[in-house]
């Protein structure tokens, strides 16, 4: 495979994977952790009055909709903690600022990059870096997630 292939179907792809993954789970880290901090800040609220006094067409109590809005803020809570969209998004983030700044060191010659071996050297770090983020994200996801990140 040469330099062109190479940066195309491997260095490039990956840039972009680890870039959508990681807005991705930006996304969803700030939406998930948003909706914890409304509907568990509703509690007190609806705690503290009557409801139907206000809003004719609310059925619940106020007791019945602050306990919905507990189990709703319990069951975002477990999902945050099961699916780790920070920890995900972080370690894809520098993944790919990482793989980018070889991709930028090679381009220019810098250091390491220059000399006969530069090529070699540089499918080898990039497969370092890579390697190394798959064993990150093993550890970060736990094993009863499994796969690997490309499955993520």
């Amino acid at each position: 495979m040469n330099i062109d292939e190479y940066m195309a179907e491997r260095v490039d792809d990956q840039i972009r994977w680890y870039c959508k993954k990681s807005a991705i789970n930006k996304k969803l880290h700030i939406r998930f952790n948003s909706s914890v901090i409304v509907f568990s800040s509703m509690i007190p609220f609806v705690s503290g009055f009557e409801l139907s006094e206000f809003l004719p067409f609310i059925t619940l109590s106020s007791a019945e909709l602050a306990g919905l809005f507990g189990v709703i803020t319990a069951s975002l809570t477990g999902i945050i903690a099961l699916m780790k969209f920070q920890e995900k998004w972080t370690v894809y983030r520098v993944t790919g600022e990482a793989l980018q700044r070889e991709k930028l060191f090679f381009k220019t010659g810098a250091a390491p990059y220059h000399g006969r071996d530069s090529y070699p050297r540089f499918v080898q770090n990039i497969e370092q870096i890579l390697g190394s983020e798959n064993t990150q994200w093993s550890a970060t996801v736990g094993p009863s997630e499994g796969g690997s990140a490309e499955t993520a």
